[in-house]
């Protein structure tokens, strides 16, 4: 597999990026939304000691996942499904994963007293897609090229961290509103097609360990 180009990541991020917009912004009017999401901690969505969960923010959860689902994703992601150069791929998260995500990061606040566990650094992911290729020869000239373009002209911004951890490796990036916190983040994942294998069984451990706890 040849090495992922610039070209390529810039093509994969607008496209991402250009959707995420899209959806957003008939998001923010069907739902009349106009409060900040920055501030809102895990533990403000689901009440770990009384085990429930606040039903205006669940609602709010639940409408974005159904709008997600009604999107017509395939049309608009087709031309990098077709891409020969890197697998590509991409998942809208379950309402189950979800709430299993918001119980363990609330009890982690909570119970293991972990600190604050911000709403929008938790549930980044309720759209991700993840592209498997030939990553790391270009891994330091890709970082630099996210570096250098944080803000993107549709209004969007793109963070990024590598994680290198317990023998999981991949590229983490997250689209969202520079100006506004009115939505969710959006993720993009880049794995090298040699740490697949391995990604994918510590993902799975990882899944398992939140539905334990």
């Amino acid at each position: 597999m040849e090495p992922i180009t610039l070209d390529q990541i810039e093509e994969i991020v607008n496209v991402v990026s250009n959707n995420y917009i899209s959806f957003n912004e008939n998001f923010i009017l069907d739902n009349q939304l106009n409060n900040s999401l920055a501030e809102l901690l895990v533990t403000d969505v689901y009440l770990y000691q009384q085990t429930q969960f606040n039903q205006k923010y669940l609602t709010l959860l639940t409408h974005d996942l159904i709008q997600l689902r009604g999107y017509n994703f395939e049309k608009s992601l087709d031309c990098l499904s077709q891409n020969l150069s890197f697998d590509f791929q991409y998942r809208i998260k379950d309402s189950t994963s979800m709430v299993n995500k918001l119980q363990h990061y609330a009890y982690l606040s909570t119970v293991k007293s972990e600190g604050k566990k911000f709403l929008m650094k938790c549930l980044n992911d309720l759209f991700g897609c993840r592209i498997v290729c030939n990553l790391d020869t270009n891994l330091d000239k890709i970082e630099k090229w996210l570096r250098d373009h944080k803000r993107i002209q549709n209004g969007s911004q793109i963070t990024y961290y590598y994680r290198d951890a317990q023998g999981y490796k991949g590229l983490h990036c997250y689209i969202k509103y520079y100006q506004r916190n009115l939505t969710l983040p959006w993720e993009i994942q880049f794995w090298d097609s040699k740490n697949e294998i391995t990604n994918y069984q510590l993902h799975e451990k990882h899944e398992v360990d939140k539905d334990i706890n």
